[in-house]
């Protein structure tokens, strides 16, 4: 019985240091959204993003986005869901905003939607996440057939190991830890040594599926003290988050002062640029906005304020903080307005304007981008300072 129990006790050992493994598989959406940049988290957030725009000035604006998955998430936070239909939840979010006038009176509602085209940011299946990391799972396995055979020697060579409970969890608690923490510079002394034991790589067997070249690969990759398989979690994660995202966001803004609707339709689409695995990428962002709104210069109820904006620009991640995520980013960009409508002639001139936008994170989910406008034609310079929070785990 008690040779039973004993090996009972490794086979669920075995167990928890298989599915320490396995379960890097659910890391590969979290991955993947840690590499997202802010720039892109705010145009399509995965949970809910909260915002004051022109934090300093008298009109604020009081935005609160939060995508299908966020709603879903507030009544049913116990239920898991398939694949497939949270990522369709995170591809639109809904949106509510209010505007502030100088007298700390509300002059604005709106309410919109942020529509996904377009989005190649997440991995669309689970039947192409299987085939992204196909390779993964073989590589999980050889690092499982690895740990057994360096057991199975340790308890060749020290007979009092066998039936040694304590030690043997000591041991599959080491490998585990080791693995959760992406690094096997502090594994056992005990492993370390069997894996640099010259009769222990000649005694290395090879199975139908793995070779013992493989077992010999994955031993220099453990003594290195890397963890091959996150990294390169990591690279399709980077590769992921810098793909083609393209949203339409329609919105209907009240206004309280003149008693009218204001109809707008936005589209954003960004994508990486040049070395999709680089540590700070580059992103490609074209914004475009029309909007339908009261001419205020008049008395009467009209339609006659139609501009359009275009913009074309960079964002670059300065900074990375501890666990890899953007810390600092820096955008660089051009607008260009134009007016559409019947407005009087000094609104109907096109403006110009040269932008540049810096984001830093402050704290945790806190983002404070300052952003500067310079108007070529009237040398006129526009600073705006905006307050984010983006809840996106």
């Amino acid at each position: 019985m008690k040779r039973e129990i004993l090996m009972l006790l490794v086979l669920l050992s075995f167990a928890t240091v298989t599915l320490a493994q396995n379960s890097r598989n659910d890391l590969a959406v979290a991955l993947i959204d840690g590499e997202k940049t802010a720039n892109s988290k705010d145009i399509l957030t995965n949970l809910f993003r909260a915002s004051i725009d022109n934090l300093l000035g008298k009109d604020r604006t009081y935005s609160l986005n939060s995508s299908f998955l966020g709603f879903y998430e507030i009544f049913h936070k116990k239920q898991e869901l398939p694949y497939e239909r949270l990522r369709v939840l995170k591809q639109n979010s809904f949106n509510l905003g209010l505007t502030g006038g100088d007298q700390n009176n509300i002059t604005k509602i709106s309410t919109g939607f942020t529509f996904s085209v377009i989005n190649d940011t997440d991995i669309k299946s689970e039947k192409k996440m299987g085939e992204e990391f196909s390779k993964l799972d073989h590589d999980v396995d050889i690092y499982i057939t690895l740990y057994r055979q360096v057991l199975s020697y340790l308890q060749r060579i020290d007979t009092t190991l066998k039936s040694d409970v304590f030690k043997i969890q000591s041991l599959n608690k080491s490998w585990s830890d080791a693995s959760n923490k992406h690094d096997f510079s502090n594994l056992s002394p005990q492993i370390e040594l069997a894996l640099k034991n010259a009769d222990f790589i000649k005694s290395l067997r090879s199975d139908a599926n793995i070779t013992t070249l493989e077992l010999q690969g994955a031993i220099r990759e453990v003594l290195s003290g890397k963890d091959i398989l996150y990294e390169e979690y990591q690279r399709i994660a980077k590769i992921y988050a810098q793909k083609l995202l393209w949203t339409l966001a329609p919105s209907v803004n009240y206004d309280r002062v003149n008693k009218q609707g204001e109809y707008i339709l936005g589209s954003n689409l960004t994508f990486g640029l040049w070395k999709k695995t680089a540590q700070k990428p580059w992103e490609f962002e074209i914004k475009t906005q029309f909007k339908i709104a009261n001419d205020s210069t008049l008395t009467q109820s009209n339609y006659n304020d139609k501009p359009l904006s275009l913009s074309v620009g960079l964002n670059k991640v300065l900074l990375k903080n501890k666990e890899k995520e953007s810390a600092m980013e820096l955008k660089v960009f051009t607008q260009y307005n134009h007016q559409f409508g019947s407005t009087p002639s000094l609104q109907r001139e096109d403006i110009f304007t040269f932008n540049t936008t810096l984001r830093v994170n402050v704290y945790k989910s806190f983002w404070l981008p300052l952003t500067l406008k310079y108007d070529v034609k009237n040398g006129n310079l526009l600073g705006l300072f905006t307050l984010t929070a983006n809840l996106d785990k």
